[in-house]
């Protein structure tokens, strides 16, 4: 009986490293989803400037589809939440008004 309570306590021991490995794998693809998300966003703002600046696009439909950059998806999950959906509008509309600090950066890659 000692032993089949030492082996579990053993197991238990193990799957709690493991899913501490696992919460933190996914800590890092949270933050590197964040990166992309980012990158994606000064990428599409760029070219919007470029092409506008070209005269391939007028200022206007420059204007729009920046705007449209600033879509968040509705909140769906646990993780995403309304607040946190609204805090992610503000701060992307910060960084459209070239207003944003570096804590809201790191807002964004939390």
């Amino acid at each position: 009986m000692e032993n089949d309570v030492a082996e579990l306590k053993g197991r238990v021991g193990r799957l709690e490293e493991q899913f501490k490995g696992l919460k933190e794998q996914l800590g890092r693809v949270e933050g590197h989803v964040g990166q992309l998300v980012k990158a994606f966003q000064i990428y599409n703002s760029t070219l919007l400037k470029v092409l506008s600046s070209k005269g391939v696009l007028t200022e206007t439909e420059a204007e729009a589809l920046s705007s449209h950059l600033l879509y968040v998806p509705p909140a769906k999950s646990k993780y995403f939440t309304e607040e946190v959906s609204q805090r992610l509008i503000e701060i992307l509309k910060g960084v459209k008004e070239g207003r944003h600090t570096v804590a809201e950066e790191k807002d964004l890659r939390r």
